[in-house]
């Protein structure tokens, strides 16, 4: 028996030679680690670390980053050349289970940054769709009561894309094309990062995953017109959702939020170049009827103060 004080190796050698003891059966790829016990919460991450380096082909690396996306795991993400792993299916299954779930935010994000030219399909809109947690907000508010449907949505055509886009047309108060029907029927995948950016935040907004819109949002090319307008549509849906106090504040608090973000925007931009600021507010947005920043964001302010101005007479009577 070994009495204390009496071993001259180290607790962190011990256990690699247990873990070399055990490798030999292994082979080179040893999938045997330990962590301390205030180190748990990292556990997927060691996880996927090992799963990593254990890899010896491609499509290990794409089964090991498949699992990292269910578990949240972004910093292996960032690792890799996706672009070169997966093909526009494969990125599109990945980004739907990360999509579906508001606790996988970091693996949205990592995701969008490694693909520059997304293109957002129908087929990846109903797939979210499908998987998402919470339907019910979609369903009642979005589908039944804004566009009348009387059944559940089960395709994704044409008509049903109009329907959206004139649906955003009025909550948003006037804008036009914010769901447009030929970036979906275009032979040809656009690689306009604006309008995919601003399409996956619209359907974010529809499915009420407020902290997936914010991260989406984040990846506009163009986020202080695209905030300010989605501003105005969250706002609109927390009225026609009303009835339901918790999708109400989600959606008011989200509103609230994009406002703010669009402003605190402005003002460091102005802070560390105001020349340049100043030319952003005067350049005309294709894809928000061609307006200025500066009359974009006093449309959206009037057309605020006139709609819920009209809706409270309506509520009074």
């Amino acid at each position: 028996m070994i009495e204390e004080g009496e071993c001259d190796f180290t607790l962190d050698e011990a256990q690699k030679a247990v873990c070399q003891c055990l490798s030999v059966a292994m082979g080179d790829h040893s999938l045997l680690s330990f962590i301390t016990s205030d180190s748990l919460d990292l556990l997927p991450n060691y996880f996927i670390d090992l799963l990593m380096r254990a890899a010896t082909s491609n499509d290990d690396y794409r089964q090991t980053l498949s699992l990292a996306v269910k578990l949240n795991v972004s910093s292996a993400l960032k690792t890799v050349n996706l672009g070169s792993l997966f093909n526009d299916e494969q990125f599109e299954n990945i980004l739907v289970d990360a999509l579906c779930y508001d606790y996988r935010i970091d693996v949205v994000d990592a995701l969008l940054d490694s693909h520059p030219y997304l293109h957002v399909t129908p087929r990846l809109l109903m797939r979210w769709l499908d998987n998402v947690v919470d339907l019910d907000f979609f369903n009642i508010v979005v589908v039944g009561q804004c566009l009348g449907y009387s059944n559940k949505l089960t395709t994704f055509g044409e008509d049903f894309a109009n329907n959206m886009d004139s649906l955003f047309f009025r909550l948003s108060g006037g804008f036009s094309n914010l769901f447009p029907v030929d970036y979906f029927s275009q032979p040809n995948p656009t690689k306009d990062r604006s309008k995919s950016m601003q399409i996956l935040a619209l359907w974010a907004l529809c499915l009420n995953q407020v902290e997936v819109v914010k991260c989406i949002w984040a990846h506009s090319p163009e986020p202080m017109p695209l905030a300010l307008v989605m501003s105005r549509i969250a706002k609109s849906l927390a009225f026609e959702g009303r009835e339901y106090f918790f999708y109400e504040e989600r959606l008011k608090r989200l509103a609230h939020y994009l406002t703010n973000a669009a402003c605190n925007l402005l003002d460091e931009a102005y802070k560390s170049a105001p020349k340049p600021a100043y030319l952003t507010l005067c350049q005309k947005l294709s894809n928000f009827n061609r307006l200025t920043m500066t009359r974009l964001a006093y449309e959206v302010i009037y057309i605020l103060s006139i709609y819920f101005l009209s809706q409270k007479l309506i509520i009074d009577k």
